[in-house]
């Protein structure tokens, strides 16, 4: 029976998730999800900017109409199906997203053996806020005012992180070098494996 380890990322924006999931990528050889690949895809699909008021916007009619866990039953089926070795979730946002994973610990599955660990990123405000800046992976995030900023960390998607976060089994602080950053993700898979 194949076994799957499944990594959920959750923090708050600009914390360094992407740092993290990339690293887990292209050193331990894991296989990204992401939630925002498929708010991403059906905004594309609605000729909508992929910016963060419509992803968040977007997101909240999903889990109001179909439920919280909606986008972690899609991506729980896509690594069911896969079955990949090692995989990095990016960007659990809610209590029922996070449970939904580590449920699949302890439901019955014939095709897998599946363990789950839960990793919190941070780093201050200030530095978030800068990253986001200067990444402008979203639309009009490199024009984001401090008070936008602010209000962007409000939205509905954002509330829980620091609920979450309490859940974690392991917190990186992304205040260092990459090279930090990378021996906390290097000593937390020795732990993990």
């Amino acid at each position: 029976m194949p076994t799957i380890k499944i990594i959920g990322l959750t923090g708050e924006p600009g914390a360094g998730k992407d740092i993290v999931s990339n690293y887990l990528v292209a050193k331990h050889g894991a296989i990204n999800y992401r939630f925002s690949s498929i708010l991403k895809s059906i905004l594309d699909c609605l000729y909508l900017p992929q910016n963060r008021p419509n992803l968040s916007n977007l997101a909240v009619a999903l889990r109001h109409k179909f439920g919280n866990a909606i986008l972690a039953d899609v991506l729980k089926r896509s690594i069911l199906n896969d079955h990949p070795g090692l995989v990095v979730i990016n960007g659990i946002r809610y209590i029922e997203e996070f449970q939904a994973f580590k449920n699949l610990t302890t439901e019955k599955n014939e095709s897998a053996h599946i363990s789950f660990s839960l990793w919190y990123i941070t780093t201050d405000p200030e530095v978030r806020y800068a990253r986001l800046k200067t990444r402008g992976e979203k639309d009009n995030e490199t024009n984001l005012s401090w008070d936008e900023f602010v209000k962007e960390n409000q939205l509905e998607t954002e509330m829980w992180i620091k609920t979450i976060a309490k859940e974690a089994n392991f917190i990186i602080r992304n205040d260092f070098a990459l090279e930090a950053i990378y021996a906390q993700i290097d000593k937390n898979m020795k732990k993990l494996l």
